[in-house]
């Protein structure tokens, strides 16, 4: 590998990786929060919130992949500028196209990386995480048992613990109510219990040293036995389960996408007869066709956007020496910032059937790429100030006539009271 490039990768993979690692350490943490306050209200084992968490992060990973590209690249840059590295460059002759060459190789890298984010990784780990959330507020006691709630399950039973451990199938200070229809009432204490699947797929809760107690409303006399050991099952089929995977056109993969859409495309698509090929979920039939087209036009276009991070960040990275403006990283947060929401707004908008979905958003996206264009290109042939300098110049001069003239104001009325 040429001397330059490794030059640039030295620059660029630093500031990417810890872009990557802050950025999604920071999304996880926010929707930690959110997931224990679900788990623990439910009455469900805090390390669900954990599981459901990690699920998410493909996700955060096919979000934070451009940002980490686009500030490693930027900063790389700045950094050169600063230190006059830039203009050495250029006078020895080397263009800006050949000093983001490295930059480009790791994009096309992160487009490999983003295919497989959003093509596999996102759909499974979507499908886990809804699996989740539908036992976690439904009330399903096969994903563990919380402490300290009351945990209302189908059957009639009402559970709470003291203490849970190894994911709230470990239980300690175990009370089960139950009432029946005719009215007789049935509770159990217990020192220990455990969750426990069994071979034949039921569901067993095993007390451990306690009492069963037995009365009905109009027979308030109780009939008590003790127990060392005791297995309480539960019929598992008549708790509610969630769908197979595939409801959801964001739950599909890639592969199962693109033969969706060509099978709709040879002919009319039926959501509740159409024939889908073979490998594809069954549950695909009720996804209107729209919402397969948006979703797999967004998917691609999204991954191809990070084939434009090290043209969009290089010019915004290019700054006079020793200067002390920091604009590009904003202007380039922003920008990249909207032209997410445009592709998530236009996305939304085809899966409803409302715009036309290989139009819309190619649109934002052919827009994004010719501006991204046009500003390196203006760029690399400008010798002394670049147009984002000038750019910055011009908005220093409003915010400093902002300045005075305020700072003005507040003179006279000093001076008059």
């Amino acid at each position: 590998m040429p001397l330059l490039d490794r030059y640039f990768l030295f620059k660029i993979i630093p500031t990417m990786v810890l872009t990557l690692m802050v950025a999604a350490v920071i999304l996880m943490l926010d929707k930690l929060l959110t997931l224990l306050n679900l788990t623990i209200g439910n009455g469900v084992s805090a390390l669900i919130a954990i599981k459901m968490m990690f699920t998410l992060v493909p996700n955060y990973l096919r979000l934070v992949l451009p940002l980490g590209l686009f500030l490693g690249v930027l900063f790389a840059f700045r950094t050169i500028a600063m230190n006059s590295e830039f203009h050495v460059m250029q006078s020895a002759g080397v263009s800006l196209l050949r000093m983001v060459r490295s930059a480009v190789v790791v994009s096309v890298v992160g487009l490999f990386v983003s295919f497989g984010l959003v093509g596999y990784g996102e759909p499974y780990g979507r499908y886990i995480y809804n699996l989740l959330y539908f036992d976690v507020t439904n009330g399903v006691i096969e994903s563990g048992i919380g402490e300290g709630i009351f945990v209302k399950i189908p059957g009639g039973y009402t559970i709470r613990v003291q203490e849970s451990r190894r994911e709230g199938r470990e239980l300690s200070g175990v009370f089960v109510a139950r009432e029946a229809q005719d009215g007789h009432l049935e509770t159990f204490t217990a020192k220990q219990g455990e969750l426990q699947n069994l071979e034949s797929g039921s569901l067993v809760l095993r007390l451990k040293e306690g009492e069963r107690v037995e009365w009905t409303v109009d027979q308030p006399a109780k009939k008590v036995v003790s127990f060392d050991v005791f297995d309480l099952p539960f019929d598992l089929s008549t708790l509610l389960h969630f769908r197979d995977r595939g409801g959801d056109e964001r739950e599909l993969t890639m592969d199962e996408l693109a033969r969706v859409f060509l099978a709709g495309l040879r002919g009319d698509w039926d959501a509740g007869g159409v024939t889908l090929p073979a490998g594809v979920p069954d549950n695909a039939k009720t996804i209107h066709f729209s919402g397969i087209t948006a979703e797999l036009n967004e998917r691609i276009a999204y991954a191809f956007s990070i084939l434009l991070m090290p043209f969009f960040a290089a010019p915004l990275g290019i700054t006079s020496p020793r200067s002390s403006r920091f604009a590009g990283p904003a202007v380039g947060l922003l920008g990249i910032l909207a032209y997410q929401k445009m592709l998530e707004f236009t996305g939304k908008g085809a899966a409803a059937g409302k715009i036309p979905a290989a139009t819309s958003i190619w649109l934002v996206f052919i827009a994004f790429a010719l501006l991204t264009t046009l500003l390196f290109w203006s760029t690399s042939r400008s010798t002394g100030m670049t147009p984002f300098n000038k750019f910055e110049n011009a908005l220093a001069d409003i915010t400093h006539t902002i300045s005075m003239k305020l700072t003005s104001k507040r003179g006279a009325a000093g001076a008059k009271a």
